[in-house]
């Protein structure tokens, strides 16, 4: 059963909380991306320093919002309890994030394992760690067009 659309002017906990961890998950994104941007030419291990705290910054955030993303209290578990229609792309989204997660997991102990002070090397890191930037804002591109997808009908159901 359909509940009555939700008022955008209210927000519930679940937006409140998405909203914080959308904030956070921003500000660890700006912390790797200015962390990549330093030199690193003669600078190498604390460059790396630098981005394997920005990594790790990153990771845990990330696990914060990933348990998030699962609760029953969480913004995606109310847009489906609104929005049945969306449970598919809701689980695409999830899955989606799981793996970018496990990509940063994996990234955060190669960095810290890697010894790796070439150039090259180097060059390789900021390429991957960047693509992983990247990939991290297009989810948050497909998450915001599912939550106004949701909205969209709310409103466009009191028509």
């Amino acid at each position: 059963m359909k509940t009555a659309p939700r008022d955008s002017s209210n927000s519930t906990p679940a937006v409140h909380s998405s909203r914080l961890m959308r904030e956070r998950m921003l500000s660890a994104m700006r912390e790797l991306e200015t962390a990549l941007a330093t030199a690193s030419p003669q600078r190498e291990a604390s460059w790396r320093e630098r981005v394997t705290s920005a990594l790790a910054t990153l990771g845990e955030t990330m696990a914060a919002q990933s348990t998030d993303l699962r609760d029953s209290t969480g913004l995606l578990a109310e847009l489906l309890d609104d929005e049945p229609r969306l449970a598919p792309h809701v689980e695409a989204l999830r899955r989606k994030y799981e793996g970018l997660f496990k990509r940063v997991r994996t990234l955060e102990e190669q960095f810290a394992t890697n010894n790796s002070e070439a150039p090259a090397g180097i060059a390789d890191m900021r390429q991957e760690l960047s693509q992983l930037v990247g990939d991290l804002r297009e989810f948050q591109f497909e998450e915001t067009d599912l939550i106004y997808e949701a909205i969209q009908v709310d409103i466009g159901a009191q028509d």
